[in-house]
């Protein structure tokens, strides 16, 4: 019992008699033991701990010899599957295993006392979104400040432009002119019947926000470009739901946060974390980078975060920059909030022309972002919403 017959090497024979487990290499095996010799077999417990509490969860690993560091990683791994895209602390007492030297002497320390287990802690580093404040987000890229978007976007939006069939098909709308008519007649209707400047609930601004998130994914191409509320994102360092992600081919090309007000410093620690959180569940789930590479992977393509009120809308672009010989680092742009400020009263055509900024800008950016991720030459199947 407990024994992973797939850790021996091909052809050795196993005696398990009493409480000792042997594993002996024909002439012909690979280097290991010596033919003839007797293996020591080592079990690894990992125990799952629950901030301060062990959890019921609890895997055994069992090795032919002493294992090394990254045959523990593996093993953990393949034990608890979440944890090769989740940061994690391992612990033998109270000693930290973190390299190849602090498991060397967790290793001689349970020789010297002969034993045939080692107990492991696993504790999770990983956090929950909303916990980041400003300071901890910007350590996430290891940055301290946030620039000006290096062009202030000013996109235009073609009224008269044609839909994508598949859009023009199954709503019966044909240009981006009725589809802005119906987000101007929606927010209109809202406002009349609920007083945007009285928004006291999250819930209540959420309103506001939906319609336009939606009306620029339609424009841009739904079908290939996905918008999901209450989306759930597992990243190395944290994790959690973000009120919308706008997903194409697997990634979450733009995150959106809805606030009560407008202090965006005080909640941009959150929105970084959500940003990063998804470009490392994109480089472990699909690129099948481990989490340890994941801060190099895809340095040409950007993330994109929105923070809105749903009267204010204010984007946040983080990048890649190469300085040549100074290597590549991260820098986090943002843009001047873009108002939509309505009031009870607001007839349809003047909310029309207030949410038109922000979906010409938002246009834009799914445009700019669908072009990176098409030149990574991903497959197409879409992610299923969680």
């Amino acid at each position: 019992d407990g024994l992973s017959l797939d850790r021996f090497p091909a052809g050795a024979r196993i005696d398990v008699s009493g409480a000792a487990a042997a594993a002996t290499q024909p002439p012909a095996a690979q280097p290991g033991p010596a033919a003839g010799a007797s293996a020591e077999i080592v079990t690894v417990r990992f125990i799952l701990q629950l901030g301060k509490r062990s959890s019921k969860e609890v895997c055994e690993e069992s090795f032919v010899n002493m294992p090394t560091f990254q045959d523990i990683q593996d093993a953990l791994n393949k034990c608890f599957p979440r944890f090769a895209t989740e940061a994690v602390e391992l612990r033998h007492g109270d000693m930290q295993i973190n390299s190849d030297s602090a498991w060397q002497a967790v290793a001689t320390k349970a020789k010297a006392k002969a034993k045939e287990r080692i107990d492991v802690a696993v504790i999770s580093k990983r956090k929950p979104f909303q916990s980041f404040k400003y300071d901890e987000g910007m350590a996430l890229l290891g940055i301290r400040s946030t620039h000006d978007l290096p062009e202030q976007l000013t996109p235009e939006l073609h009224l008269d432009a044609v839909l994508p069939e598949q859009v023009a098909r199954i709503t019966g709308w044909g240009t981006i002119q009725d589809v802005m008519g119906h987000v101007g007649r929606d927010l209109a209707a809202r406002a009349l019947v609920s007083n945007p400047l009285d928004c006291a609930k999250e819930a209540r601004c959420r309103e506001l926000i939906s319609p336009v998130l939606m009306a620029a994914v339609l424009i841009a191409g739904a079908g290939d470009i996905e918008m999901h509320a209450e989306f759930h994102v597992d990243g190395v360092h944290a994790g959690g739901s973000v009120d919308w992600a706008i997903v194409y081919k697997k990634f979450n090309i733009v995150v959106v946060e809805a606030k009560l007000f407008s202090k965006w410093e005080e909640h941009l620690g959150q929105l970084i974390a959500e940003m990063v959180g998804s470009r490392e569940e994109f480089a472990t789930m699909q690129l099948g980078k481990r989490k340890e590479e994941v801060a190099l992977a895809m340095p040409k393509v950007a993330s994109w975060g929105i923070m809105t009120t749903g009267l204010a809308y204010k984007f946040y672009q983080l990048a890649w920059v190469d300085e040549g010989s100074q290597g590549s680092h991260m820098v986090l742009y943002e843009s001047q909030p873009i108002s939509l400020q309505l009031d009870r009263g607001a007839t349809h055509t003047e909310a029309q022309s207030k949410a038109i900024k922000v979906v010409a800008f938002l246009k834009h950016v799914l445009e700019l972002q669908v072009a990176s991720i098409k030149s990574l030459s991903l497959p197409s199947a879409k992610r299923q919403c969680s």
